[in-house]
């Protein structure tokens, strides 16, 4: 990879990034226990270990699945557990917290690819 398009790259994280208020996308503040956090074999390290997940699931979307517009810096857990193969819609039922969480992030993110 050129040093041009890592440039492009690293420019392009650090915008979903920002849309994201620099934590996975499902992470919200004010609850008991965390919602966020590394697969089992990633336990021993003390930081989110990032991983991309797809707004749409690609049974859902299969042509676009992999766009740059479908996808989100998740971390294990929410790629997983919370999200699933559920797309972001249908996670919005569950309300409070996380809807809340999920309609920010989409504005942001909404802002960021008009």
């Amino acid at each position: 990879m050129t040093k041009r398009k890592k440039a492009i790259l690293k420019e392009i994280l650090c915008l979903l990034f920002e849309a994201q208020e620099h934590r996975p996308f499902f992470h919200v503040e004010g609850t008991e226990l965390p919602l966020c956090w590394n697969r089992p074999s990633d336990w021993n390290i003390r930081y989110i270990k990032y991983e991309w997940g797809h707004l749409l699931s690609q049974n859902q979307m299969p042509e676009k699945s992999s766009s740059i517009e479908n996808i989100g810096l998740y971390s294990a857990r929410c790629n997983q557990h919370i999200q699933s193969s559920m797309n972001i819609q249908e996670l919005m039922v569950y309300g409070g917290l996380l809807a809340q969480r999920i309609s920010n992030v989409l504005t942001n993110r909404r802002i960021l690819f008009a």
